[in-house]
C-alpha cells in the first residue's frame, strides 16, 4: 500500500501542472482514505514461526527468495472476506477426486 506522501508525489508528477497543491492534497487524501479502508497490512514474519500468510510453498519460497535479494515486500488482504470460509479446502478436495 502507498503511504500518503508517495500517493501525493505521484500526482504531482502526472497532473501537478494542472492542479493547485490544495487539490492534489485533498485528492490524495481521498485515495489514501478509500485505499485504507478496503485494506490492512498482514505481517509476514513471526518470530517464532517464520512466515505466516501462506498455504502453498511456492510462495514462501519466492518471498524468501526477494527478502534474500533486499526487495521490501509488503502484504495487504482486503477487510471483506471475498470468497465464503472453506472455500480453498473445498477446491483442493474438488481437485483430487478427479
Amino acid at each position: 500500500m502507498l503511504e500518503k506522501k508517495d500517493i501525493l508525489q505521484i500526482l504531482s508528477e502526472h497532473i501537478g501542472q494542472h492542479v493547485d497543491d490544495t487539490m492534489l492534497q485533498k485528492t490524495a487524501d481521498a485515495l489514501y482514505e478509500a485505499m485504507t479502508a478496503e485494506w490492512e497490512p498482514v505481517h509476514i514474519r513471526d518470530e517464532e514461526m517464520g512466515y505466516t500468510i501462506s498455504n502453498e510453498l511456492i510462495d514462501v519460497c519466492m518471498i524468501d527468495r526477494l527478502l534474500n535479494e533486499g526487495y521490501e515486500v509488503r502484504i495487504f488482504k482486503s477487510k471483506k472476506p471475498v470468497h465464503e470460509k472453506g472455500y480453498l479446502d473445498k477446491k483442493y478436495q474438488e481437485y483430487l477426486t478427479k
